[in-house]
């Protein structure tokens, strides 16, 4: 797999708080229009949407659940993509999301067709974030613990 160009800013430009909907959609959207731009040689498949089931699930969990449940999802959720997780991280994830969920199903199912439908795609997944993270590329994780560990 090549290499996709992104800018720095682009890299770490965050979605601003309290969107709705459809701003994040318009968000994400065009965030992945100026990645096409900056690499016409990949083809982003913009017109599939891709990210709108993650942006929906985003926003369908920021409406849901508390902040300590939301904060719990994604703790467990990150876990799948520490050093040396591999599938069967996957399978205690999911089961540990399940015992989180319980009453929010339909977040549950969202996870189940977003997260883990794919289990080669995930696997491809948690190899480049592990790649990147160690090679300093990537701070997704790091992010990711900073934003639970402060929303406590």
């Amino acid at each position: 797999m090549a290499d996709i160009n992104v800018t720095p800013e682009l890299r770490d430009a965050k979605m601003p708080p309290n969107l709705s909907r459809e701003e994040r959609l318009a968000f994400m959207a065009n965030r992945a229009e100026t990645i096409q731009k900056l690499n016409p040689g990949h083809d982003m498949k913009l017109d599939t949407n891709w990210w709108a089931p993650s942006v929906n699930l985003g926003y369908d969990m920021d409406e849901s659940l508390d902040a300590e449940t939301k904060r719990k999802v994604n703790e467990a959720t990150m876990k799948m993509f520490q050093p040396g997780a591999g599938l069967d991280a996957v399978n205690t994830v999911r089961e540990e999301l399940k015992g989180l969920l319980v009453g929010h199903e339909d977040i549950y199912k969202s996870l189940e067709s977003t997260l883990f439908a794919n289990e080669k795609g995930l696997q491809q997944a948690q190899e480049i974030i592990q790649q990147k993270v160690a090679a300093g590329e990537f701070s997704f994780l790091a992010g990711a613990e900073q934003k639970s560990s402060s929303s406590q």
